[in-house]
Order: structure tokens, then sequence, then C-alpha cells
């Protein structure tokens, strides 16, 4: 035959028969139930975390060489989500022997107060801080007979305070907040300073 009429066609030699795996069935025997009432559900323990009892409160105290004496304690209302209430007290103090009189010691009270109500979050804090020493001063060509030392104290008394509106997610909602905060500085000897913002 001429090559014009013949036909070019490979013949096919993949094994397309298709692979039918053994299938067995097991029927269950089930009684199906058509219950139109709805049962009530059984309520879930709630699971055990470790700080179901709240340690709000806390007092350490000590004593050390130079006569050192410690003593803090920290006090709160607990885990309440729309008010903390906390407050702390701080002792240190301490007594050397080798120069007249070598007293010193610092104390520190404080009380902190947090509000969150529906529209505004009222914030302020008061602390109180007390530190005294005693000082020593006298000229090395000419010291005195007697070491006269001066008893000076520091005192500090700093709050703040604040009114916040809550943050809600509105657009173009109007929002403030109005924040107040300053010392009082004082000591012994009639020096004073205070500074509010």
């Amino acid at each position: 035959m001429a090559d014009a009429v013949k036909i070019r066609r490979n013949p096919d030699l993949e094994d397309k028969t298709p692979f039918k795996a053994p299938l067995t069935y097991v029927p269950l025997d089930k009684r199906l139930d058509k219950d139109n009432e709805i049962k009530q559900l059984n309520s879930m323990k709630m699971p055990v975390t470790p700080d179901t009892l709240p340690y709000n409160n806390i007092v350490r105290a000590g004593i050390g060489n130079l006569k050192t004496t410690f003593l803090e304690g920290y006090f709160g209302n607990g885990p309440d989500q729309a008010l903390q209430v906390s407050g702390y007290v701080k002792h240190l103090a301490q007594s050397g022997t080798t120069y007249y009189k070598q007293n010193s010691s610092k104390d520190e009270v404080g009380v902190f107060g947090k509000s969150i109500g529906e529209t505004n979050t009222l914030t302020g804090r008061l602390d109180y801080t007390n530190s005294s020493n005693y000082f020593y001063g006298y000229n090395l060509q000419h010291p005195p007979a007697t070491l006269d030392v001066a008893h000076q104290y520091f005192n500090t008394l700093s709050g703040e305070g604040e009114i916040a509106k809550n943050y809600k997610d509105i657009e173009n909602d109007f929002t403030y907040a109005l924040k107040l905060k300053g010392y009082l500085f004082g000591d012994r000897f009639k020096a004073r300073e205070n500074n509010w913002y």
C-alpha cells in the first residue's frame, strides 16, 4: 500500500483494567428510637484551678544584726473585677555602734483604689514616705570635745487621681480622661517643695 493510505496508529500497551478490592460488610443490628422529647443536659463540673484560693494579704518581718528591724505588709480586697482596693506598709531601721547616733530608718505607707463603672473608671493612690537620719559635721582641724549630731528627717506625701471614660467600640465616640498628680516634700528644718500637674 502507498504511504498515503496507511493508518499510523501504535497499539496501546498499558493495562487499564480497574482494580476492585474485595469488600466485606457487617450490618449493625440496632433499633432506631424515635424520641420527640428533648432530654435535659447534665451540668458539667468546673475544673479546679490552682488559684481558687486568693492570697490577698502578706506580712513579712525580720530582725538582723546592727539592730536592724524589718516589717513589710501588703493587703488587698481580692479578685473583684469592678473594685480594687489595696494598701502596703514598709519599715526598715538600723542602728550602728561605730559612731554616736548611727541610726537611720525609713517608713512607707500607701493605699490604692480603682473602681470600674459602666461609663467611667476612677483610679487613685496616696503614698507617704518618712526617712530619718543623723548627720555629722565638724571641722577636722578643730574637732569638738563632744560630738554634736543633727537629727534630720524627710517627709514626702504623694498622690494621684484619674477619671477616664471607658472604651467602647463606637465610631467617632467622644473619649476623655483627667489626671491630677503631685507631691509635697518637707524636712525637719522647714525646707519645703511641692509639684502638681
